[in-house]
């Protein structure tokens, strides 16, 4: 069920939540809606990331062995992704792809920056907005 979270939500911790209240509650009735609430409060009030309620609410559904578990699965996506994808960071700081990107980017930052000054300095003020038009000729 963890495994399953983090690989299949995207925008961390309140995006996984729904998904295991759904899991532990209305299909395997393993917790009720109080105990991932008071899960989540728990995770809110103390440091560290929230994404440890996961790790809670397996504690709750099996304590001890259910927390480790549920700790193993949820992390375990991340070390795979890590793990295969690192030997790979070598190799990627040698091609020329960084250098195009910064080299593309720089233009479109700059013509960005233009444009959003542009945008403030004909913008009209509010005081000739208001006079112009309002008046009507006797």
């Amino acid at each position: 069920m963890n495994t399953k979270a983090t690989l299949v939500t995207f925008g961390g911790a309140y995006t996984v939540l729904p998904y295991l209240r759904e899991q532990t509650v209305d299909r395997y009735g393993w917790l009720n809606d109080r105990q991932v609430i008071d899960g989540l409060a728990l995770g809110e009030t103390t440091p560290g990331p929230l994404i440890s309620v996961g790790i809670f609410l397996s504690y709750l559904a099996a304590r001890l062995p259910g927390a480790i578990v549920g700790c193993f699965f949820l992390f375990l996506p991340s070390f795979v992704l890590v793990l295969g994808l690192g030997r790979y960071v070598g190799s990627a700081r040698t091609t020329n792809a960084p250098r195009y990107a910064r080299a593309r980017a720089r233009p479109m930052a700059s013509e960005a920056e233009r444009s959003w000054r542009a945008s403030w300095t004909r913008r009209p003020r509010s005081g000739a907005a208001r006079s112009s038009g309002s008046r009507r000729s006797s």
